[in-house]
């Protein structure tokens, strides 16, 4: 039986999983003493992402249907160029943060210098899902900011919530696979940027449902951010993101336990 567990390539029989709630609990552990470095990380990616923004806001007008185009091309490509590679630096201090090891800010850029030619492929992946899933609703929501009428002003409103919503939860489910591409590049470097795709599949077999329940478990601290009109997201970021380095810690433990049960078995 061990056999046949191992070949599948499914980790999930294996050992229990933590709860999230001891996920958490590890996470909050972590973060003493190191919480300040990681909200002034997340701090200086959210300024940098905001004055790009109004840059390009003040120089196309989005009220045109080229300026309207231009600027969602802007976001994609800012995401994909950018969001990316630093996405990495962050995951970067979160796994030396779990691992007791010290971080600094500048590791905040550790993408830049270390292949980020496949942060950019594989954040292209997730921008290429995001852009199919959010077609109907960019649609809706061009219409309704830029043609709409006073008389379907409430019916086209509720058409760009459902439409947002809809979109972004089939993007989640889509891309929950890679989930854990961006960790694998910083563990390991030395794969090609499809090798870290399948890897990250083979590792998120049976374990979507868990990952995706897990990012809900966070729901309710979208009412903090709302109510602090943004600003808790410093403090926020860093928590869930602790939080999911220790969720891939975990499936990197077993994955490694299971190919050393692998080489075992074939002496048997």
């Amino acid at each position: 039986m061990w056999i046949l567990h191992v070949k599948t390539g499914d980790y999930t029989s294996m050992n229990s999983y933590k709860s999230f709630r001891e996920l958490k609990q590890l996470a909050r552990e972590s973060l003493l003493g190191n919480y300040g470095t990681l909200i002034g990380a997340t701090f200086i990616f959210a300024v940098f992402l905001a004055v790009f923004s109004l840059i390009v806001f003040f120089v196309v007008n989005p009220d045109s249907p080229i300026g309207f185009i231009t600027v969602k091309l802007k976001d994609y490509f800012f995401f994909s160029f950018i969001h990316g590679i630093v996405f990495v630096g962050f995951n970067k201090m979160c796994l030396n943060t779990a691992q007791k090891r010290p971080i600094t800010i500048n590791q905040l850029f550790f993408g830049f210098r270390n292949h980020p030619d496949k942060a950019i492929l594989i954040e292209g992946i997730f921008i290429l899902f995001n852009i199919l899933c959010s077609i109907p609703y960019e649609i809706v929501r061009y219409i309704f900011f830029v043609r709409s009428s006073t008389a379907s002003i409430g019916i086209e409103a509720l058409s760009v919530v459902f439409l947002s919503f809809i979109g972004s939860f089939i993007y989640y489910i889509l891309t929950l696979r890679f989930a854990l591409c961006f960790y694998l590049l910083v563990d390991e470097p030395q794969l090609t940027t499809m090798e870290l795709l399948k890897k990250s599949t083979s590792m998120m077999k049976g374990q979507k449902k868990r990952c995706f329940f897990l990012g809900l478990s966070f729901f309710p601290w979208v009412f903090l951010y709302f109510l602090s009109f943004g600003i808790a997201v410093l403090w926020i970021m860093p928590y869930i993101k602790m939080t999911f380095t220790y969720f891939y810690l975990e499936l990197r433990e077993q994955m490694a336990h299971s190919d050393v049960q692998d080489i075992h078995s074939y002496y048997i």
